[in-house]
């Protein structure tokens, strides 16, 4: 803290002046230190704009209201973005208070509205709704549209985040109306229309309308102006944040990238902990969504942990939504339960501690437990499906992935074939607008898919010259053998593999085995499969032919398109596999990571390197 500046505090906080003009040269400076200051993010700028604040408090309103009201209104956004709540309420207190004793309607507007959003974002409902409801008064008084619409836009959030939605959508709409009479090139006007299009994206995605939260937070998007404020760099990064999610919720993965490299911008720019948060969930979320699932999953736990320093109940809500959506993409159904288990608690504690005694309304506190909880049970419901036939399903599914395993190893010694087909298959049908589970039960088929070779004879398998007739006769033999097998199993999943087993090697003109279907006649995922079972042995090769590059692979993808494959199918895997290419540069290692909780694998993987330690000499 600057010598010079110390001494201001020192003086004011001491209180030996007489009158206004000792005060004012003082307290002028005070606030343009405070005003350098709130643009940095050290301890010392964030401890000096504290102490300035305790020291305007302590000030009567008499002497230079304007100065000190300058103080605090710069005090109050630096100091709630850095999470610093009492200083902020204190700060914020203050304001209310000026403007009462000067008579100043407009001022202590101002301050109820900031007491509100520090209520609202600390989860005090209740508290938030009396200060909002009191500056709406006041900004209608005075005849402030602005500020009408500012307050307006705030207490619709704060009701929606209590689950008064009706109340909160009327001043949502109330809000719109009044923007369109003012200066549509007003900055403020312009920020407060986009909280309010944001708002109203959050509701629709809570009771799991996402398409129209998508259109509204694209709509948002479009006040996009140049941050000026703390406050407008806190808000374009939760935008941001906010509309990444629903373009991975609808598949739109380029235009989700693009939005979360604009939030780590702003947030770079402007370091506050919410910025901050935000930045780490959008990133972390394309982490996932790319395929880097350990880096995403730390970078979404760090973001929760942040959320809780923060303490600011809406991003921890976000902390547990982002969470439980990277745990549903990696089919980690139990993770994700839990997830939104915890947010259901807490934000049912939150409305219990505060709705009733909000609007004393007990109807309307009954209504809003179950409204926007409607597309929560509905996910938790199904979590709860998937986690129970999962463990009644998952030793057969084991032992069927062994015998695969086993199946496949007598042609790639690496036994990861397998994994391979049922990423690269999981990863083109993501492409093709699958849900993330039917990508999972098709990486679980892909994974079996030559689950019949099991029944060939090794001199066939394993010869390195190309097969005779006859040869080629048994060989074709282990799709039936493979349907067989997997027909007998009890779950879908392997249901589904046997019909992938039987005709992953039908071609599109009618020309494969073992039945010879034609085009859509062919089950789509064994179509699927098809393309990604041929990629993956051409750019490894079989004992009697030797691997290609991957560019000449994808050639024969393109040449054999319409002949040996879906058209249409084909274009898409090929631009799957470049976008992938470019991602990850060792593709086998990304393709293969499932292969890492494989029991068998592992094993084998630790008796290579016994061995290798046993015959290395000491």
């Amino acid at each position: 803290m600057g010598s010079v500046y110390t001494q201001e505090l020192s003086w004011l906080l001491d209180g030996r002046f007489r009158d206004r003009c000792e005060v004012h040269p003082r307290l002028l400076r005070l606030a343009s230190a405070i005003d350098e200051r709130v643009s940095g993010v050290d301890a010392s700028s964030i401890e000096f704009v504290r102490s300035a604040v305790r020291v305007v408090r302590k000030l009567h309103p008499a002497l230079d209201s304007e100065l000190q009201f300058r103080c605090l209104t710069s005090a109050v956004p630096y100091l709630y973005a850095h999470a610093e709540v009492d200083a902020a309420l204190l700060a914020a207190n203050g304001m209310v208070l000026i403007g009462r004793q000067t008579g100043r309607r407009d001022l202590e507007r101002k301050g109820l509205n900031f007491l509100g959003i520090i209520d609202k974002t600390a989860g005090n409902y209740a508290d938030a709704v009396v200060h909002l409801q009191q500056a709406l008064g006041l900004a209608q008084e005075v005849q402030d549209i602005r500020g009408e619409i500012s307050v307006l836009g705030n207490l619709g959030g704060t009701l929606v985040e209590a689950a008064l939605h009706r109340e909160g959508m009327a001043c949502f709409e109330r809000a719109i109306q009044l923007s369109h009479a003012c200066d549509l090139g007003d900055p403020q006007v312009i920020e407060d229309r986009a909280m309010i299009l944001v708002n109203q994206s959050h509701l629709c995605l809570r009771v799991g309308d996402l398409k129209t939260a998508y259109k509204l937070a694209q709509r948002s998007l479009t006040f996009w102006l140049e941050p000026q404020s703390l406050k407008d760099f806190v808000s374009r990064t939760l935008r941001a944040a906010h509309y990444v999610y629903l373009c991975l919720e609808l598949g739109k993965l380029d235009d989700a990238v693009k939005h979360a490299d604009k939030c780590r911008m702003y947030s770079s720019r402007n370091p506050t902990p919410p910025s901050r948060f935000y930045a780490q969930v959008a990133s972390g979320l394309i982490q996932v969504a790319t395929g880097n699932s350990t880096d995403g999953l730390q970078i979404l736990q760090g973001a929760r942990q942040l959320s809780g320093q923060i303490q600011q109940t809406t991003l921890g809500a976000d902390a547990w939504i982002s969470l439980a959506w990277a745990y549903e993409q990696l089919n980690r159904p139990e993770e994700a339960l839990t997830c939104l288990q915890a947010l259901r608690e807490g934000v049912t504690n939150n409305r219990k501690r505060v709705v009733a005694v909000m609007l004393q309304r007990t109807s309307d506190t009954e209504a809003a437990d179950h409204f926007d909880f409607l597309a929560l049970d509905y996910r938790e419901a199904r979590l709860e499906s998937q986690v129970c036939n999962r463990a009644r399903l998952n030793s057969e599914i084991d032992l069927l992935q062994r015998l695969a395993i086993t199946a496949t190893l007598r042609d790639d010694p690496s036994g990861l074939h397998g994994y391979r087909v049922g990423r690269l298959a999981a990863l083109l049908a993501k492409r093709l607008g699958w849900n993330p589970q039917q990508c999972w039960s098709l990486e679980i088929c892909g994974r079996m898919h030559d689950i019949g070779k099991t029944g060939l004879p090794d001199h066939i398998l394993l010869n390195r010259e190309v097969l005779k007739n006859a040869d080629l006769d048994v060989v074709q033999t282990h799709s039936t053998i493979g349907h067989a097998l997997l027909s007998k199993a009890q779950s879908s999943d392997a249901s589904e593999a046997a019909v992938v087993a039987l005709c992953h090697h039908e071609r599109w003109d009618g020309s494969g085995y073992p039945t010879g279907l034609v085009g859509d006649r062919i089950p789509t995922a064994a179509r699927i499969v098809a393309l990604a079972d041929v990629f993956d042995a051409l750019t490894h090769g079989r004992p009697y032919a030797k691997s290609w590059s991957i560019d000449r692979a994808i050639n024969e993808i393109r040449n054999q398109a319409g002949h040996q494959f879906d058209p249409d199918m084909a274009s898409a895997f090929v631009e799957m596999v470049s976008e992938t290419r470019a991602r990850h540069w060792d593709l086998d290692a990304f393709l293969a990571a499932g292969a890492e909780s494989s029991p068998f694998i592992a094993a084998r993987r630790e008796i290579q390197n016994l061995i290798q330690a046993r015959a290395t000499p000491a």
